[in-house]
């Protein structure tokens, strides 16, 4: 964190801790504070920001907004290269360029307009599209909250076990193929027995496939392999790294694409 940002984060604690006597960067205080405590210490901190940022002296306002948009451009480079990699590996890469492309063609564009307009001498615009910013954030705040079941199994599976979010994910893609191809098998009248196995079950569903002129993508084919990779992260705790987990993904995402075309007598 850079000075200046010490700076506010400094200023906006000594605001809100002087109107409501809660100290925001103190972790002990937080889960003792009531839901009307908490209200208020919230909305505290929302206008101290924005007196804090207006009153700051134009070279310290140039350097936070830098600090800002350092620490943005960094994060973006990671997520970036992540999305940029998986992307291509689950869907069209064209598609997928193109649409990093226009994004950042947009962006340039909005730099530019901005730079050009007189639209940030409206004080009252900008303050209204600051507060709408702030209510946007609010909603993905509140749609990661949603998620906050899947955060747990994630913590359990690292505190208890010792495996991370990619052991989580590739156990769960893994297990999706498996049942997609019996719900393929039970379509198309595979005869099946009742305590038969599932690699057992990929091959009746291939051979049926076959003596009915219907295409086997190479990704069905692949299906009995991933269930030796299954039993690996299942019964022998290999953890897949970033771009196994990746792969595994990009592998159950063709299949479900394929089997989705596959229909008796097609």
């Amino acid at each position: 964190m850079s000075e200046v940002a010490k700076e506010i984060s400094m200023k906006i604690r000594d605001c809100v801790k002087s109107e409501t006597g809660i100290d925001l960067l103190d972790p002990s205080a937080w889960p003792g504070l009531s839901p009307d405590q908490r209200q208020d210490a919230l909305s505290s901190a929302f206008q101290c920001y924005f007196r804090v940022i207006k009153n700051l002296v134009k070279k310290k306002y140039v350097s936070w907004i830098e600090w800002q948009t350092n620490e943005l451009m960094m994060s973006a480079e990671s997520v970036g290269r992540r999305l940029l990699r998986y992307g291509t590996r689950t869907r069209d890469p064209t598609d997928f360029l193109q649409s990093i492309l226009l994004y950042s063609a947009s962006m340039e564009n909005l730099a530019g307009f901005f730079e050009d307009s007189d639209i940030l001498s409206d004080h009252k615009l900008i303050a209204r599209l600051l507060l709408i910013s702030w209510l946007d954030e609010g909603r993905y705040a509140m749609t990661l909250n949603s998620m906050w079941p899947l955060f747990d199994v994630f913590s359990l599976a690292q505190g208890a076990l010792g495996r991370d979010a990619n052991w989580c994910i590739s156990l769960i893609a893994l297990t999706i193929e498996e049942l997609l191809i019996k719900k393929k098998a039970g379509e198309l009248d595979v005869e099946t027995e009742k305590e038969e196995g599932y690699p057992h079950i990929c091959d009746k569903l291939i051979e049926k496939m076959e003596k009915e002129g219907i295409r086997v993508d190479c990704e069905l084919l692949l299906g009995t392999g991933h269930r030796k990779i299954r039993n690996r992260i299942l019964h022998e705790g290999w953890n897949p790294t970033e771009e196994d987990t990746e792969g595994i993904i990009a592998h159950v995402f063709k299949l479900a694409e394929h089997l989705r075309t596959v229909t008796p007598g097609h």
